[in-house]
């Protein structure tokens, strides 16, 4: 586990190191240089980083099993459920009462069912609008007509990890 990180004291040894060095601020490779070899913050920040990734994967994937476990347990209540149901139909009984709780079969809700949606009017109907991102970047790209309410962005800096 890597130590302790605290941004504040990272940022202000890289800012104490490089202004004890003003020389750097005119060499692009020096100042990169100096940072990696003579300051530890970045590579507490790097070991930090690969760390939240790793620990992201385990936790994707203990979801992962959790939900497989849920979906198992929802499935043996259905089960479960549809056979108490099944006989109690079979056997003709209305009421159960037991230890745990008491089972009774009644009239469910009627269920709406749609024969024909196109023929619904719009006020009973949800209707979602989505910009397909993709298909407006390819026309914004393809530079063929101006697209009145929407535009592309300057590129933003991102960072770029290689792990040796």
């Amino acid at each position: 586990m890597p130590r302790a990180l605290n941004p504040a004291d990272l940022r202000a040894q890289v800012t104490a190191f490089l202004a004890s060095h003003p020389e750097l601020w005119d060499d692009q490779e020096g100042r990169e240089l100096a940072v990696a070899s003579e300051t530890d913050g970045m590579d507490c920040i790097v070991a930090r980083m690969l760390d939240a990734e790793k620990m992201s994967v385990k936790q994707a994937a203990l979801i992962k099993d959790l939900k497989a476990r849920r979906d198992r347990y929802l499935a043996r209540y259905e089960a479960m459920r549809k056979l108490a149901f099944d006989i109690m139909q079979e056997h003709n009984i209305k009421k159960l009462e037991l230890t745990q709780a008491t089972l009774s079969i009644r009239l469910g809700q009627p269920k709406v069912v749609i024969t024909d949606e196109t023929k619904l009017p719009d006020r009973l109907c949800r209707i979602k609008r989505e910009p397909d991102k993709l298909l407006i970047r390819q026309h914004l790209e393809s530079g063929a007509v101006a697209l009145e309410g929407a535009s592309l962005s300057n590129a933003e800096p991102v960072l770029a990890i290689r792990v040796t």
